[in-house]
């Protein structure tokens, strides 16, 4: 070995120490700012990178379960730091190791976190057949992703975007069964979605006023001036504490009892939640 790469593995042993310390810390609250952890995994791909060029899995067993850990760690504070062209970035250059790991039959650390994070992501850029893509990768090393709890996540949001039925992701996000807390970085995007879907319904399925409390819990706002402010955005008439979404346009007579039922039935989930939380 040449000085130069074995001054660049210390180099590389000291960050994977650094942040394995710090992954450790993370439940305990005392972990480093995402921001020192973004500079560290971004200072470790570059050691990577003198240690084993283009061909990652080239690096001995060790090294690579440490490039793997700087990897994840990496993709973990970008998401947290909202950069997604890093965190896609980081995720595309440990997926190699996952591989390589995998077909060893050895350890693949947390794997099935970074993977529904990704697919996650996927879905909020609306990127479906990446997304079947990448479930089918999962299908090919033999994993169970509907029975894994990272995993399930996503693909319950998936079908919630292709079937319908809001309530999904109301009880998703609020009956504590998002999988830890690096998954709320996309609830903003599913609540923008589901707020949406339900706007969208309300206008079809309403000629009747709907009361801002009831519009509140159904287009996930945080206040009734919220409400206020959404209805009149959309063009909504509000008055004496209620909203008159749009009627539909002339001569559509469409299944408004379909669209009423569904929001009947959102409307009842969020209400029930809401006394539970």
């Amino acid at each position: 070995m040449t000085q130069t790469a074995a001054m660049a593995e210390k180099e590389l042993t000291k960050i994977y120490n650094q942040l394995k310390a710090n992954h450790a810390a993370r439940a305990s609250g005392t972990s480093l700012p995402p921001k020192e952890v973004l500079k560290l995994a971004n200072d470790g791909q570059l050691r990577v990178a003198r240690l084993g060029g283009m061909n990652v899995t080239a690096l001995p067993p060790h090294l690579l379960t440490q490039a793997r850990l700087i990897y994840e760690q990496g993709a973990l504070a970008a998401l947290e730091l909202g950069d997604s062209y890093k965190f896609k970035g980081f995720v595309e250059k440990v997926k190699p190791i996952y591989e390589w790991q995998m077909g060893l039959k050895e350890d693949v650390g947390d794997m099935n976190k970074i993977m529904a994070l990704y697919l996650l992501y996927l879905l909020t850029k609306q990127e479906y057949s990446e997304f079947h893509i990448q479930l089918e990768w999962l299908h090919t090393w033999k994993i169970d992703y509907e029975a894994d709890r990272f995993l399930a996540y996503p693909i319950k949001m998936e079908q919630w975007i292709h079937l319908g039925g809001q309530d999904i992701v109301w009880k998703a996000m609020k009956e504590g069964q998002v999988p830890s807390k690096e998954f709320n970085a996309f609830t903003p995007f599913f609540k923008s979605l589901v707020r949406s879907e339900s706007a969208e319904s309300s206008e079809l399925a309403y000629e009747e006023p709907i009361s801002i409390a009831s519009a509140k819990a159904l287009l996930f706002l945080e206040s009734e001036g919220a409400v206020v402010d959404f209805a009149r955005a959309r063009g909504w008439l509000v008055k004496d504490g209620f909203v008159y979404p749009s009627p539909p346009k002339q001569g559509d007579d469409g299944p408004k009892a379909d669209y009423r039922g569904v929001l009947e039935n959102m409307l009842h989930y969020v209400l029930q939640l809401e006394t539970i939380v």
